[in-house]
């Protein structure tokens, strides 16, 4: 079974070396945005562009599991840090992704946008599934005044959340394949904001009626 330190670490070194051994066949001036229509609108240098994903990924990668060590509300430090090396390990998957795809595209780039929904689809999917059993800690899950002060309303808020985030990950992925790029945008923001919102509200909901 992989771990998920060996996920990061590959997906480390395959994003450095692929940049390494692509650096001198790309243009000075890199897609970096675009908008709604999937047109590219923004670029990026190509030394920044190389280096940005990529630091972004060993920084969440090899960062975030560390967090577990110094939370002093984790109770299950072991739990907690598993969880972090997990997402950590996604993250840093999902940000690879997304940097050799638009390094391999820059000269038909219009296809970055599906990708890059697609991809967040599968990153809401995997951390949904990861956050369902999370232990209570300050830097990982759904934090919001009303989970870090009960443990039942975190737990009842993550058995939610979790729920919420593997179908909005799951309703992401086909929008962003077959729909138009201009309603899978829609398709996929409302998932998202439903995903994150809900959770809040019924954290404090939950909240008071376990305090009144």
């Amino acid at each position: 079974m992989f771990k998920p330190r060996t996920i990061t670490l590959t997906a480390l070194a395959v994003i450095v070396i692929f940049t390494a051994l692509r650096y001198n066949d790309l243009p000075e001036r890199i897609p970096s945005r675009w908008n709604i229509e999937g047109e590219v609108d923004g670029y990026m240098d190509r030394m920044p562009s190389a280096i940005f994903l990529p630091g972004m990924a060993a920084i969440l990668g090899l960062g975030l599991p560390l967090f577990a060590h110094i939370d002093p509300r984790a109770q299950d430090r072991a739990k907690v840090r598993r969880t972090m090396e997990w997402i950590a390990a996604a993250l840093t998957v999902f940000f690879a992704v997304l940097h050799i795809t638009i390094l391999t595209t820059f000269e038909n780039p219009d296809g970055v946008p599906r990708m890059i929904f697609v991809s967040v689809g599968l990153l809401f999917a995997f951390i949904g599934y990861m956050i369902a059993d999370v232990e209570p800690n300050w830097f990982a899950g759904i934090r919001t005044p009303w989970t870090l002060s009960s443990d039942e309303v975190w737990r009842r808020t993550h058995h939610l959340g979790s729920r919420l985030f593997v179908i909005a990950g799951l309703v992401m992925i086909p929008a962003s394949l077959f729909a138009p790029l201009e309603a899978a945008f829609v398709l996929i923001l409302l998932p998202i904001l439903i995903a994150a919102f809900v959770p809040i509200v019924y954290s404090y909901w939950l909240w008071r009626q376990m305090a009144a």
